[in-house]
């Protein structure tokens, strides 16, 4: 009897050469077939703001102002500071749901400020303070102005006998 020889691990080789090929070829196929999904996720973009709600009535304003030089300005007229209150309070009454805002320059005096805001506090007037950077001449020019031409439309009092006195 003929002794058959054991086969040695060291003559043994697989080629996986071919089982590379075909593993290359299924991937490439299931990369290129595959459908990708659409994955929902947070949508980030904000919403357009909503549109300003578009009001009839607007609040009437009472505007108190104290401009570079510290004077007083009620309504666009000139007021001595210490009777801004009496002012402010004959405005509320033409227009009792008005609000008091008090417009006082960068440069005008801190106390003359806190004054003016502690005096509408304590008539319960709650002021609303704005900082400007409005020059005092625009608003002395438009009351020298509005002052002329009242000056202009008033009769004369010599001119008129009814007026004189």
């Amino acid at each position: 009897m003929k002794r058959q020889q054991k086969p040695s691990w060291e003559d043994a080789s697989v080629d996986v050469t071919p089982m590379l090929d075909i593993v290359f070829i299924l991937l490439i196929f299931f990369i290129v077939t595959a459908s990708f999904l659409d994955e929902v996720g947070i949508d980030l973009t904000q919403p357009p703001p909503a549109p300003a709600p578009e009001t009839t009535l607007k609040v009437p304003q009472i505007l108190v102002q104290l401009d570079a030089d510290n004077q007083c300005w009620v309504q666009g007229r000139l007021r001595e500071c210490q009777y801004v209150v009496s002012h402010v309070q004959l405005a509320k009454f033409d227009q009792p749901n008005g609000v008091v805002i008090l417009q006082v320059h960068a440069r005008s005096d801190h106390g003359a400020m806190v004054l003016l805001k502690d005096q509408l506090d304590q008539e319960r007037f709650r002021a609303r303070i704005e900082i400007t950077h409005l020059d005092a001449n625009i608003l002395k020019e438009t009351s020298h102005e509005r002052h002329r031409l009242l000056k202009a439309r008033t009769p004369n009092p010599t001119s008129n006998p009814i007026h004189a006195y």
